[in-house]
């Protein structure tokens, strides 16, 4: 049976890499991925005067962590994790030999917003060894099932080398 790591930022059942996986792949066995991000007690280095000082109680914390937890349950099976740290999570997963791809969702920015505030999944295309899969968040995603247009998989981490 196949297995798909499906990493999810909002955890809702019309995701566009949910539903694709529910569509394509009606036999796979999904695992969901959902990485809170909590936020920071201090602000920034240096950046005091911009942020002001939070303070996010381990009672809500815990709030935010079980509200995640009881959403990601109604959507299948699945983890929710709190390290903040999205790209790792992932990869972690994906090097454990447990899934045979990731099946992801992705803004579709370009330029200066990207560049600012990179691509979660470009740096899982690029670190992933296995292969993924993504669906840009705006795309509308068809009731029939339609084939995947693109695969990209990464196989060595060694730049390609050119006859002479």
């Amino acid at each position: 049976m196949t297995r798909i790591l499906i990493p999810l930022d909002l955890l809702d059942d019309t995701h566009p890499a949910l539903v694709k996986a529910k569509l394509s792949f009606p036999e796979a066995q999904r695992f969901l991925l959902h990485v809170v991000q909590l936020p920071q007690a201090t602000p920034p280095v240096g950046l005091a005067g911009v942020y002001g000082a939070t303070s996010f109680s381990a009672e809500a914390e815990q709030q935010l962590v079980q509200e995640a937890k009881t959403a990601l349950a109604a959507l299948g099976e699945g983890e929710v994790v709190t390290s903040g740290q999205v790209v790792p999570e992932i990869l972690r997963r994906a090097e454990s030999g447990a899934f045979d791809f990731i099946l992801m969702g992705t803004a579709g920015r370009g330029g200066l917003p990207r560049l600012v505030l990179g691509s979660v999944a470009e740096a899982v295309i690029r670190a992933s060894s296995i292969p993924v899969i993504t669906l840009r968040a705006v795309e509308a995603v068809s009731p029939q099932p339609t084939p995947v247009r693109r695969v990209w998989s990464c196989t060595t981490s060694r730049p390609l080398q050119t006859a002479r």
